[in-house]
């Protein structure tokens, strides 16, 4: 038995040694194939083609058109890529090919000989981890005319719906969820394409409270809750919202009160300092 599997292994390792040693060359007639030992392994026929180095299988391009091959030559995918970039990315332990059809981008193995990710893409790929650091690399795409992620298994882990522009997306809390907008409005995603804010406000900025979101709407400030992925206080209020335990001061139109996490107003807004709304309070708690 175990000398079956030596014998296995050295027809395998003959195998692929010779696989290794295909190389391309331009034939007489100006038409591309590869030769193994000087002698043509794969006929030229073809307009280019790709060395296949290390892998099963190489990108040719036949009547304007590329496609891949494998080591004997068979049409592995068809021929309908107008081009085949130069980039590579590294899915797993696997470098790829961006490929392109009809004008939209897509991703192709050259190790397992199949599509990754389909051409419906209107830009190519630009992977890096700036964008959900702790999830590793991810990539802006967009379809429509509307940005996405793309992470690195060809997974479009936030869809295609959101604003493109230079920069539409941004790492925005615990390196677990990114600012997006919708028609202008920002809201926040999180890893998995949740909308986990609506896309309602002008801007959405962090508080000292990592559960607490400062949400600004008409210069207007409120606050929304990661917890409950609820907004606690509408935005109304003419200074961020910072709490002092449980409550926080608020000042709208030049007076102050006071809230607490709920959003419920338990000093009204009335008094021209916040000082005299925190005295307020001080009395109010200790007559209950």
């Amino acid at each position: 038995m175990t000398s079956r599997i030596i014998f296995g292994f050295c027809l395998v390792f003959l195998s692929i040694s010779a696989f290794s040693q295909l190389e391309a060359k331009k034939a007489a007639n100006g038409k591309f194939g590869f030769t193994n030992d000087e002698e043509w392994a794969i006929q030229p026929i073809y307009d280019e083609v790709m060395e296949f180095y290390d892998y099963s299988y190489a990108f040719v391009k036949l009547k304007g058109k590329w496609g891949l091959i494998d080591q004997q030559g068979k049409t592995i995918l068809p021929f309908e890529y107008s081009k085949v970039l130069e980039e590579e990315y590294l899915f797993g332990d696997e470098e790829n090919k961006v490929v392109v059809k009809k004008g939209k981008y897509g991703i192709v193995s050259r190790f397992q000989g199949k599509v990754l990710v389909e051409c419906v893409y209107e830009k190519s790929f630009s992977y890096t981890d700036d964008i959900l650091p702790y999830f590793g690399n991810v990539s802006v795409v967009y379809r429509n005319n509307k940005a996405g992620l793309l992470n690195e298994k060809g997974v479009e882990v936030v869809p295609c719906i959101f604003d493109g522009g230079k920069e539409p997306f941004k790492d925005m809390h615990l390196d677990v969820y990114v600012l997006a907008k919708q028609n202008k409005k920002s809201g926040l995603v999180d890893t998995v394409g949740n909308l986990v804010v609506p896309c309602a406000y002008d801007e959405i900025k962090t508080t000292e409270n990592f559960d607490l979101l400062d949400v600004v709407s008409n210069k207007k400030h409120g606050l929304f809750s990661l917890t409950t992925r609820k907004e606690i206080v509408a935005p109304l209020y003419d200074e961020p919202i910072w709490f002092d335990e449980e409550y926080a001061y608020v000042r709208l139109n030049k007076k102050y009160g006071i809230i607490d996490k709920s959003g419920k107003i338990i000093v009204p807004i009335t008094y021209f300092g916040d000082d005299d709304a925190w005295i307020e309070l001080d009395r109010i708690k200790q007559k209950n």
